[in-house]
């Protein structure tokens, strides 16, 4: 299974999306996008349904994850 971040970046390219263009339409700051994207960051609750909503996506959360 693929970690958050992974998924986040697929569903971003899959999209045709910038990390720029996914920051600007979420209001996450673009650094904080890259961090997540990266997984140095783990998305608060908020910006996965923020997430979710623009790239039209669930991500799977795997419970070691945690």
């Amino acid at each position: 299974m693929k970690s958050v971040s992974e998924q986040i970046k697929q569903a971003r390219k899959v999209s045709g999306y910038t990390q720029q263009q996914v920051a600007d339409l979420t209001g996450i700051a673009l650094q904080s996008f890259q961090r997540i994207e990266a997984g140095t960051r783990w998305p608060s609750y908020e910006y996965l349904l923020l997430l979710s909503s623009v790239l039209k996506t669930a991500f799977v959360i795997e419970e070691e994850s945690l």
